[in-house]
């Protein structure tokens, strides 16, 4: 799972700045084609960010209890990682809910290398 939040932030930090660099060749785009095209280049992240979760059962499944607490925690950071998402890009622009995701993943994988040197 080492692997899972390190391709996150570097594939989110790269979509960013192609998007960046990119933003303003979609402006001349209609509509459809500028949401095809922005759905395309935020396919990668998406499926990066789906597979953490199964993976983590997978190596949960001979624990039962630690399974049914490892979708309970997905569930809540499902909901409140939405909510804070919204509210920081509401308040402060998206700019600041990225670097706060970013953010998010860089605890995630310092919590991952220290559980690996601990074991």
């Amino acid at each position: 799972l080492l692997w899972a939040p390190l391709l996150i932030i570097i594939s989110t930090v790269l979509w960013h700045v192609l998007m960046s660099a990119g933003g303003a060749l979609l402006a001349g785009a209609t509509p459809p084609v500028r949401a095809l095209l922005l759905c395309l280049s935020l396919l990668p992240i998406a499926l990066l960010l789906g597979l953490p979760l199964p993976a983590g059962l997978r190596q949960l499944q001979a624990e039962p209890p630690r399974v049914a607490a490892a979708w309970a925690i997905n569930g809540v950071h499902s909901v409140s990682g939405s909510i804070i998402a919204v509210s920081l890009a509401l308040l402060y622009g998206q700019q600041a809910a990225l670097l706060f995701a970013l953010a998010c993943y860089a605890v995630v994988l310092l919590g991952s290398l220290r559980l690996r040197t601990a074991a």
